[in-house]
């Protein structure tokens, strides 16, 4: 058993722990020691039920409150493989029988109601749902209206009705696309670019393969063989897709080697967008190369329920990486605290058809307009997609044209030229 791995176990405060970041799958667990805290943390890998008492045991926790944290992470669903738990009559409880853990088939989904034990009580995470987050709104009628607008305009429309006087928003066609992580969600995006025909992608990954990437990689090269590359370049001439990767750290304009089919060719690299790939969230810092040197850039993110795609930032010209972070504040003050530990955690990514989806939505994203100061939000199935309008951050200067200069203040002036003597007496 472990906690789902798409949740992540975050420290919220000194007295509380929080599961997840989405108020539908997510929950505040609040009333732990620091050593139940700790237990809990341990549990984002998979263990026998052997295992967990011997983990229970080295943080001085006893059986019966072990099987009560059991019991409380299994009633707020966030725990993947529920053990059965052996038979003790002080474990019991009424109405679940004595040798497995309750059934929560009929019970509300976590946040809906209150999941409390003997000193511990868990509750829904703080805001509500990410498309009512502060500066955003969704609703069916906003995707209805651009559906309606598509049909009438026949499609995207054309540079000189959107403004696009710099050919920013160009197709796919020809453009040389970066993408600076391979990771599964990086590797589909890669596929879909391809097949829109783009002329080469540029990536700032050049780590070797692990046990996490995509299987389309592993089919290329073992875990540890070779890297991300080599093993992407692998795979796309297995789909007899034809598609330059190039390796860089500088996305604006850099010379380097490209290897295409291997054969090795030197190549003029010039950026025309990026996509930003995370699990969780995204973390505005690895936006910043891309806003500076003024690159549009797509975010596309597999979260704790969702894969979202979007928005499309236009540096200087619509809403950005860090107004996302900013409304994520407004609905919840701890985020500036939970967000790093997010940023710096294992990722967990959505099961592949549905990146496969956000892929595709990506692709076509980077062709027009209707994704900046929008983001559409890719459920699990049944679900339908749906779109949220992501307003520029108050305090956030991402939509000006000319940025002030840095404000960088200056030291105070000295009362007295005299030195100052500090007695240790």
């Amino acid at each position: 058993m472990k906690i789902k791995s798409r949740l992540g176990v975050y420290w919220r405060n000194r007295a509380a722990l929080q599961i997840g970041t989405d108020p539908r799958a997510g929950v505040v667990i609040a009333g732990l020691s620091a050593r139940e805290q700790d237990f809990i943390s341990a549990l984002t890998v998979d263990r026998s039920l052997p295992e967990i008492t011997r983990l229970a045991q080295q943080h001085g926790l006893n059986t019966d409150r072990l099987y009560e944290l059991l019991e409380l992470l299994h009633r707020a669903r966030v725990i993947d493989h529920p053990l059965s738990l052996p038979d003790t009559s002080s474990n019991s409880s009424p109405g679940t029988g004595s040798n497995s853990l309750p059934d929560t088939s009929s019970s509300p989904r976590p946040g809906t109601a209150s999941t409390s034990l003997p000193g511990t009580g868990s509750s829904r995470l703080p805001g509500t749902a990410p498309n009512s987050l502060p500066g955003t709104a969704s609703s069916s009628e906003a995707l209805a209206a651009s559906a309606a607008d598509n049909l009438e305009t026949g499609g995207a429309e054309s540079q000189a009705e959107t403004g696009d006087a710099g050919g920013m928003l160009a197709p796919v066609v020809g453009r040389h696309i970066c993408v600076p992580r391979l990771d599964p969600l990086g590797v589909e995006i890669v596929f879909a670019l391809a097949l829109a025909g783009a002329a080469s992608v540029v990536t700032f990954d050049a780590a070797p393969t692990g046990f996490a990437d995509h299987p389309a990689l592993l089919n290329v090269s073992q875990i540890g063989t070779g890297t991300r590359v080599e093993a992407m370049r692998g795979a796309l001439g297995m789909r007899d897709l034809q598609l330059e990767i190039t390796v860089t750290t500088d996305p604006l304009n850099t010379k380097t080697v490209a290897t295409t089919r291997g054969r090795a060719t030197a190549a003029e690299v010039v950026v025309d967008a990026a996509v930003v790939t995370a699990a969780g969230a995204i973390n505005p810092l690895e936006c910043d190369i891309f806003f500076q040197a003024g690159i549009p850039h797509l975010l596309v993110c597999s979260e704790d329920v969702d894969v979202t795609v979007g928005p499309y930032v236009v540096p200087g010209q619509s809403a950005c990486a860090r107004c996302v972070y900013e409304h994520r504040v407004d609905a919840d003050p701890e985020w500036a605290y939970i967000s790093p530990q997010l940023f710096t955690r294992p990722p967990g990514f959505a099961p592949l058809l549905e990146l496969q989806h956000a892929a595709l939505l990506a692709a076509r994203a980077l062709c027009c307009l209707e994704l900046c100061d929008q983001q559409l939000r890719i459920p699990p199935p049944p679900g339908i997609p749906g779109l949220a309008v992501i307003r520029p951050g108050a305090t956030c200067a991402c939509t000006a044209t000319d940025f002030p200069p840095l404000d960088i203040p200056q030291p105070a002036p000295l009362v007295s030229e005299s030195p100052t003597v500090i007695s240790d007496r």
